[in-house]
């Protein structure tokens, strides 16, 4: 019998009574509950504006169906793109139905027959799961090895260098470079899969092509060459999609599938199985798809062929569709209306979500004039019978505050970075540092320009994604170093390093080192020719690279007139690189931070005083080199190869972690969507940047971009025709018309770039460009700044304006950066202005003491000087003696072994004398299982070194199952599995005396302002234990000094006085929270000093 539970009671049952508490009057808005209460028998589509509660609305929707029986648990599947997202919707839904289990609304059936949880996934990893248990019937092995991007890459060069000699003549007429045919052989075996389409499909197509276009008459034998070249990309396709192929036969031959093979396998699996699409629907009787914007073709019909006229339940939004570059189409919702339901008599039904939960309201305000040309369909999308979709318009939620936009247009760049910088200073500290900022770039170039301008106000800033990491002077240093290392070509990256803040070597000695590299290829002299025949045989070319390992081992006193001080800091040089050459046989990682420590890079960063965490680049750079090692060729040149291709493609990059209190983010738009912060700044909002100036408006007549024809979304795409050209002149037009149409849509995507870039604020929002960048050439403000600007809204405050809602004018003709420019110094300074001024006043000081000099010394002071020295030369000999035997602690300690020094300090010291290799215990395997798991489960990654979980995964099986299921059924019924953790398994290392202590800090959480038990705290830091609790006062004392470092650590690292941070030992398998009170950081150092001095005596 069927129950009705409306979707308002549902939602209210599971929320905290404190928090029901506080706001009597919370409910589900009327578009909330219509969606979550609509109808199973046919699809339905919700349109969700930006911060309307997609999340939310899915987990409730699956909660109502529940109560009212309509569904089973275990008969739901949620699909999204990422593992992230994927772990915050199994987390609302599973929290969700560990409420609902409590109230009067959970059904008495499941109370006696029991249930599992919904599958949740993403996309990729349900149609590899499809995939996989079908695969033989494919002609694939089950256990085929997923392809990394890095094993891509080298896959296709391979198969460009060897296939790509068969092809003789034909490669060498499409004249492409090495990177950029495997670049193209790359896109198109994608784009070839995500659209179902051959090789012989794109063989056909072109073929058509050039039958229409030798039907046209011309003038002269061949096409005029205007005509020729727009058609010379879609020929060079024609080359590379043999290629292509080949990459595709190769993969299949090698035993390896890519992420497109998953999708496209399975979709197969759906058409050639008969079974497997009932079995499915019989398997997961409700079906909700997230972020539907943002699927495939492929994706799309592999869904459809599964799901269509089946309870689906999708939500998207087509103004956050900004992933087109991988296959996505902004007509993907248009698509699912037509599509998703067969039956006349029950269409898809639409519904939409217009309120924002995020945004003040002058921020949704602009939203609505950014987003109003996308309402419509473009033009020549119109008569082409795509199916409309409900349109949404933003609104603001009760009580929201009417926000404030700043607009700030400046004259130069740098001022630009300064205003940026300054304002987003200025709002952290009003917080008190508890607040959240991000400067959001469409293009990355500019990026190292603001995170330095960022840090000079002395915040924190965390670089997220590889692009942005690669621009930081310390990144861009290190791999200057690697390529050198690896190939004596890299004489620009050596320039880099010479020039720098180590050597220092000026331009004219960089010019005569050339000189001498020339010297030496044509080798002026007797010397030098033995030296070339003798080291670098006889074919050698001029290399600065080379002609500094060789100057090493010259006996010239200078090359060119060269001082000795620059011959000697020139064959330091040298001498370090031939080091770390000489080391090159080290694993990959070990390498890479080899050569960081070999150039002081960690000791140059620590003594900056701008920084913050001033590893946190290195690291960041550390952990992508262990990701690559992990999949790709683990050796130095194919690491520099795939960092020099990854660097130019655009890649979906997402944060480590979410944005951080105290903690300014830097990243790209398209890595910010579903993402948001309390102040957000967006600049370099200039034409050409923002929008982005198209690399081509060729469309499909682009090498290495599969013909429109092709693509499944091709009714949404601008259609190149050649019906109504009958002569040559009407080639011109036909282009002219296509090209257009290209334009329109690329705009249309940078378009909801702004939307989505201007709707990540919760509190405030900054727009800024600037006239001059770092070039002569005037810049032009965006149009999306200028339609700001338009709104003529008294909350959007346009810095230094003279005239009401307009940006202020510059007169300078020329770029002012430019005249400041000639004067300034290279090499430069590597202490900097600012600091010079600090380290030589403190020169002057100790100098200033030493010329002070001693009394003069009397005859019988100089005895007992004489004396005192050979007193202090025999301690010096009993103290070697001593030392023979005494234990030298490690500089780096986990915090963890903190309190068995103070313990027993002998005990430590013998270990660290004769250390033995320990066996890990089945607790640790069972702690480090059920970490992992609670990472997955807050859906944040860890910053940490990953957790070596190999051998305790090898060693699953003797573990007991029932150990972690009781692990994360205590863990479902803690007070921490109700909070969204602030940070999850993240490192932080804090210093005493002459050690450094690890601090691996499981979860922290913002302790919630209705919490009484925390009263006065604002952060609480939890470590998990898997196993026994202690039990004696001395043994909960024991603990507590792990969790006093904790504390010390977090309140350096984050400026949050300690006395607001609370801890806590969790004992998961015993369900006890323990609190212990825990030493001040005063005791701690006091503490440790005790264990140093104890120490000597041992």
């Amino acid at each position: 019998m069927s129950r009705t539970i409306g979707a308002n009671q549902v939602f209210l049952s599971i929320q905290d009574p404190a928090k029901l508490a506080q706001n009597p009057n919370m409910h589900l808005t009327d578009e909330q509950q219509k969606a979550v209460e609509a109808p199973l028998d046919a699809p339905v589509l919700v349109i969700a504006g930006a911060g309307s509660g997609k999340t939310e609305l899915m987990s409730i929707r699956v909660l109502w169906l529940i109560a009212n029986s309509l569904a089973l648990p275990q008969d739901i599947l949620g699909l999204t793109f990422t593992r992230k997202a994927a772990s915050e919707l199994a987390k609302r839904i599973n929290n969700g139905i560990a409420r609902l289990e409590q109230t009067e609304y959970w059904p008495a059936e499941l109370t006696t027959t029991g249930y599992s949880l919904p599958t949740i996934s993403t996309y990729n990893s349900y149609a590899n799961s499809l995939f996989r248990d079908n695969a033989l019937a494919l002609g694939y092995e089950p256990e085929a090895a997923l392809l990394t991007d890095s094993s891509a890459y080298q896959l296709a060069k391979k198969v460009v260098l060897n296939f790509g000699n068969e092809l003789g003549v034909q490669l060498d007429e499409v004249d492409l470079t090495l990177k950029t045919a495997i670049d193209g052989v790359l896109k198109l075996a994608a784009e070839l899969n995500d659209n179902l389409a051959t090789g012989e499909d794109v063989a056909a197509v072109i073929a058509e092509l050039k039958r229409q276009i030798a039907a046209v008459p011309t003038k002269k034998e061949k096409l005029a060459a205007t005509h020729a070249d727009f058609f010379a990309g879609a020929f060079k396709t024609e080359v590379l999609v043999l290629l292509a192929e080949q990459y595709r036969r190769e993969k299949l031959l090698q035993g390896y599938v890519d992420y497109s093979d998953q999708v496209a396998l399975a979709e197969r699996a759906v058409r050639e199985i008969d079974s497997l699409r009932d079995t499915e629907r019989e398997l997961h009787k409700i079906v909700l798809l997230d972020e539907y914007q943002d699927t495939s073709y492929l994706q799309t019909s592999f869904l459809r062929a599964l799901y269509a006229d089946h309870p689906v339940f999708a939500v998207g939004d087509p103004n956050q569709s900004i992933y087109g570059w991988r296959g996505a189409s902004a007509t993907n919702l248009n698509e699912y209306v037509e599509t998703f339901s067969t039956d006349k008599a029950k269409p898809v039904t639409q519904l939409k979500l217009s309120t924002s939960w995020r945004n003040p309201k002058v921020v949704l305000d602009v939203a609505n004039v950014i987003s109003q040309p996308l309402a419509s369909l473009a033009p020549f999308q119109a008569e082409r019978g795509i199916a409309a979709t409900e349109v949404v318009q933003l609104q603001a939620r009760d009580n929201a505050p009417e926000g404030k936009i700043l607009v700030d247009w400046q004259e130069d760049i740098v001022s630009e970075a300064k205003g940026v910088a300054s304002w987003v200073k200025d709002k952290l500290t009003e917080s008190n540092g508890q607040a959240s900022a991000a400067v959001l770039f469409r293009l990355k170039a500019q990026m190292a320009l603001f995170v330095s301008e960022l840090e000079n106000q002395g915040l924190d800033v965390d670089v997220v994604g590889l692009g942005g990491l690669l621009e930081m002077p310390e990144i861009i240093d290190l791999v200057s170093a690697l390529k050198v290392v690896h190939s004596p070509s890299a004489g620009a990256a050596l320039v880099r390093l010479l020039a720098g803040p180590r050597w220092r070597i000026g331009a004219k000695d960089v010019a005569r080192l050339h000189r001498y590299a020339k010297s030496l290829a044509k080798k002026q002299s007797e010397d030098i020719w033995d030296l070339v025949e003798g080291n670098l045989g006889s074919d050698y070319d001029a290399s600065i690279v080379d002609a500094l390992d060789i100057l090493v081992d010259s006996k010239l006193e200078s090359i060119y007139s060269m001082s000795a001080d620059s011959m000697s800091r020139l064959r330091d040089a040298g001498m370090l690189l031939r080091q770390l050459r000489s080391q090159t046989g080290l694993a990959l990682v070990d390498f890479v931070k080899y050569v960081a420590k070999e150039l002081q890079l960690d000791i140059e960063v620590a003594a900056n005083p701008r920084r913050i965490n001033p590893m946190a680049h290195l690291n960041s750079f550390f952990s992508l080199v262990a990701g690559y090692a992990s999949a790709g060729p683990n050796y130095l040149g194919a690491f520099i190869e795939w960092l020099d291709f990854a660097q130019t493609r655009e890649k979906l990059e997402v944060p480590t972690a979410p944005g951080r209190k105290g903690v300014v983010q830097v990243l790209t738009v398209h890595a910010a969507k579903g993402l948001e912060w309390d102040f957000v700044a967006v600049p370099n909002l200039i034409q050409d940047d923002f929008p982005k100036k198209p690399r081509s408006s060729k469309g499909w007549m682009t090498a290495g971009v599969l013909p429109y024809p092709l693509r499944g979304d091709r009714l949404s795409l601008p259609e190149h025709s050649l019906k109504n050209v009958s002569v040559e002149a009407d080639f011109k037009r036909a282009r002219e018309e296509f090209t257009s149409d290209v334009n329109v849509y690329l705009e249309r995507e940078e378009r909801r770039l702004a939307y989505v870039a201007f709707t990540r604020p919760k509190l405030e929002l900054r727009l800024s460009g600037s006239k001059f960048k770092s070039t002569a050439t005037e810049q032009d403000p965006s149009n999306y700044l200028l339609e700001v600007v338009a709104t003529r809204d008294p909350r959007v405050d346009v810095l230094g304006a003279t005239t009401p809602y307009e940006l202020p004018g510059y007169e300078s003709e020329t770029n002012p950066l430019l005249a400041h420019a000639l004067t300034a110094v290279w090499p430069s300074d590597p202490l900097g202005e600012r600091h010079r001024v600090k380290v030589e006043a403190a020169a002057a000081e100790v100098q200033a003491s030493i010329e002070q000099g001693a009394p003069a010394s009397t005859p019988d002071a100089l005895v007992a000087q004489i004396n005192t020295d050979i007193d202090s030369l025999i301690r010096e000999v009993t103290v070697r003696e001593v030392s023979a035997t005494r234990v030298k602690l490690p500089v780096r300690i986990p915090a963890s072994r903190f309190k068995d020094f103070v313990k027993d300090p002998a005990k430590l010291a013998e270990q660290f004398r004769r250390p033995l290799p320990e066996k890990p215990y089945e607790a640790t395997m069972t702690g480090t299982l059920f970490h992992l798991w609670v990472e997955q489960r807050y859906g944040l990654v860890s910053n940490a070194e990953a957790l070596d979980a190999q051998d305790a995964l090898a060693r699953i099986d003797e573990l007991s199952p029932e150990v972690l299921e009781t692990l994360q059924s205590n863990f479902e019924t803690s007070r921490w599995a109700k909070l969204q953790a602030r940070e999850v398994e993240t490192e932080i290392q804090v210093t005493i005396a002459e050690n450094t202590f690890i601090c691996k800090i499981d979860a922290v959480f913002d302790v919630p302002e209705s919490d009484n038990e925390l009263a006065g705290k604002t952060v609480e830091i939890v470590d998990w234990k898997t196993g026994v609790s202690p039990k004696t006062p001395e043994e909960i004392a024991e603990r507590a000094l792990q969790l006093a470092l904790y504390r010390m650590a977090y309140s350096r690292r984050h400026n949050i006085p300690e006395q607001q941070i609370a801890v806590c030992l969790y004992y998961v398998a015993e369900n006890v929270a323990l609190r212990p009170e825990v030493p001040s950081t005063t005791e701690l150092i006091s503490l440790w000093n005790s264990v140093l001095e104890n120490l000597e005596t041992v």
